[in-house]
């Protein structure tokens, strides 16, 4: 998919899938964020994990993605090594 469709496509795809629980990976910490912030002010439960999170932070973001509260994982790849999640419908 061509750079400058990717958000929409991401939007389609979650909006067709209305139990989605994913996780999105990007390749910086600024898009990462980026993403994340867009899907929040679109509507959905989403939220972001990447190195510039405090410790704090990651563990309040993964306890929300595992209590299934948030349905999609803003990551980068970095950050979401290790990550041990179940019954994800999407990556």
């Amino acid at each position: 998919v061509p750079a400058k469709f990717r958000y929409e496509v991401l939007k389609r795809i979650a909006d067709i899938n209305p139990d989605i629980y994913g996780i999105v990976f990007c390749r910086t910490r600024r898009e990462t964020q980026e993403v994340a912030n867009k899907l929040i002010n679109d509507g959905y439960n989403a939220d972001a994990i990447h190195g510039d999170l405090s410790q704090a932070q990651r563990d309040d973001v993964m306890g929300k993605f595992r209590k299934k509260v948030l349905q999609i994982l803003v990551a980068t790849d970095v950050a979401a090594r290790g990550l041990d999640v179940n019954d994800l419908t999407h990556v």
